[in-house]
Order: C-alpha cells, then structure tokens, then sequence
C-alpha cells in the first residue's frame, strides 16, 4: 500500500514526523486522529493492521468499514465514526465466512491492544482461513 499523504522532516536526530495529520482518513487507524503536533506517535504495526483490516473489508464487500462519506469531510464526525465500531461485514457481503468475519473484526478494532499485533500471526490467520475453506 502507498499513501502519498505522508511526509517526514529530517533534523539531528533523525526523521521527524511533520505536524498534524499525514494520511488517508478512510484508512487511518482510529489512534492516529489522537496523536498530532508535537505529541504525535509513530504509527505502530497495530496501525498497519488496522489499514489492512480496511483493504480486506473493501475488497469483500465493495464498502467501507465506516460510512466517511456521510460525515460530509467534517473532522471531529470523521474522528467520532473512526472511535466507533466498523460495521459488519456479514450485513454487506453475503457469503463470507464467520471465521473472516472474526478476524476483520480483530483487525478494525477501535483499541489497538485487541488487533493482531504482526503480519506474521495474520498470516498464519489467513492460511487457516484458507485451509478451512477447502
């Protein structure tokens, strides 16, 4: 994944993210809208979970996990929908199995604690998926 919007500044000690918000909304993890200007956290591999957790939802049901375009590009609407749970999978895409549905749900949540913390145990996530489903 390549997102544009992002952009780091170099000085003594080494790259520095640029004040306020780099990314794209729709794929940001809900913790990113929390941590801007000085305070701002690098984003984590929780983060990287969570976007991939978007990529999957959008390629299974053609949707978005949160409806950003009804906040009509209002900052705190987007942030309030962000901290508030992704809608079903199961309710826009019919035959997915329980089991993805699961795991898109682990990978969207609002805490970065309850998402898989590495590719490698989504990985292996996925090959059981796909063992299943033989």
């Amino acid at each position: 994944m390549t997102d544009y919007g992002l952009a780091y500044d170099i000085n003594e000690q080494g790259y520095v993210p640029l004040q306020g918000f780099k990314g794209t909304f729709a794929y940001a993890a809900p913790e990113l809208f929390l941590q801007m200007g000085d305070e701002a956290g690098a984003p984590t591999a929780s983060a990287d979970m969570y976007s991939l957790g978007v990529i999957l939802f959008r390629a299974l049901s053609g949707e978005w996990p949160h409806p950003l375009d009804r906040a009509k590009g209002n900052y705190l609407e987007i942030v309030k929908m962000k901290h508030s749970p992704a809608r079903g999978i199961m309710d826009l895409a019919s035959g997915v199995p329980p089991a993805m549905a699961e795991l898109l749900s682990m990978l969207l949540a609002t805490d970065p604690g309850k998402r898989l913390a590495e590719a490698t145990a989504l990985a292996a996530r996925l090959e059981e998926l796909q063992e299943d489903m033989r």
